[in-house]
This record gives structure tokens, sequence and C-alpha cells, in this order.
């Protein structure tokens, strides 16, 4: 972050830590309302069929507007992610454990995810899960999606198994039928 505030002046006269935390919050504004650049998700982005995997609860985040949002409620860095987004190298979304399953406290929390997209084995994957200030123990959350997509995985190789096992057996129908025509 001090890169990019390197032209901004700031008074280091400190006193406390509550002012010690509102100079941070400062700059943490300063920095994602100035630099966080535009998010455009492509037309033909390699993360459709996520939203389509993942459930309605699972909050894509698409917009410049929203993404500082989460930074803002989650007191992260997601807003940096804006040029990954826009050119399809991630996908970040915010999901609420309103039940607080997920959570080793039991409590409710927000949870942020970033999720590639792995080009040579066609499969997605999560990057990182955080939690609040990139504190919360969020292994609990990253094992469920990734039930979640093991278990998409598992169905689509069931039906490709399928597919190909039905085209196997159209091949040696269509093979035999040729025979038969000789005879």
């Amino acid at each position: 972050m001090t890169t990019l505030l390197k032209k901004e002046k700031v008074d280091l006269a400190i006193r406390s830590y509550e002012e010690l935390e509102n100079k941070h919050d400062e700059c943490s504004r300063i920095s994602y309302n100035k630099v966080t650049g535009k998010v455009r998700i492509p037309e033909d982005t390699v993360f459709r069929e996520l939203r389509k995997i993942l459930p309605e609860e699972f909050e894509w985040i698409t917009t410049r507007k929203r993404l500082i949002n989460e930074t803002k409620l989650q007191g992260h860095c997601v807003w940096s992610y804006a040029d990954e987004i826009t050119n399809d190298k991630c996908a970040i979304y915010s999901y609420v454990d309103y039940s607080g399953e997920m959570s080793y406290e039991g409590n409710p929390k927000r949870y942020t995810i970033e999720f590639r997209y792995d080009r040579i084995k066609n499969k997605y994957f999560i990057e990182q899960t955080q939690g609040k200030y990139d504190r919360v123990n969020a292994s609990k959350m990253s094992d469920y999606i990734n039930k979640i997509l093991d278990e998409y995985y598992q169905r689509k190789k069931k039906v490709l198994s399928l597919i190909f096992y039905k085209s196997d057996i159209l091949n040696m129908i269509k093979q035999e039928e040729k025979r038969s025509e000789y005879i």
C-alpha cells in the first residue's frame, strides 16, 4: 500500500493505538477509492460455469462498487483484485454463513473467496478463503466449498464416462452393420 501512496502526505503524530488504526483505515480508503481499477467480467469468462456450480447463497462480485464494499466489510485488500477479475484470472465470491456452521466458534461470519481456473485440468479451485481482517480460520469454509466442487466433478466424470460408453457402443454397432453389408 505504501507504494500506492507515495505522493500522499500522512501525518504520523500518533499517540494511541486507536489513532494508529484510524490512520491505517484512512490510508486504505485513499488507496482503494483512488486505485481500484474497473471491474468488467468478460462475456466469455471461464467462471460462468462456476456460478452454476455454487449454491445461490454465494454472491459473485462482478462490479467495482461491490468489490470496494467487500473490502470495507471485510477489512482486507480484495479491492486490489480488480485487474485480475477483469482479465479473467480469478473470480471473487462473498458468502455469509448465517448459521455459524463454518466457524469453529459457531458464530455467523462473512467469507471472501478467490477462485481460479486450471486451464490444463479444466477445473476450478480455491486460491484463498478469507474472513474478516484475514484473521478468521476459514478452513471449514474451504472444506465445504471443496466438497461442492468435488461432488460436481465426480458427477461430471460419471456423465462423461456414460457418454463415452454410449459412443463406444454406437461405434461397435456401426462397425457390425458395415460388416453385415458385406456378407
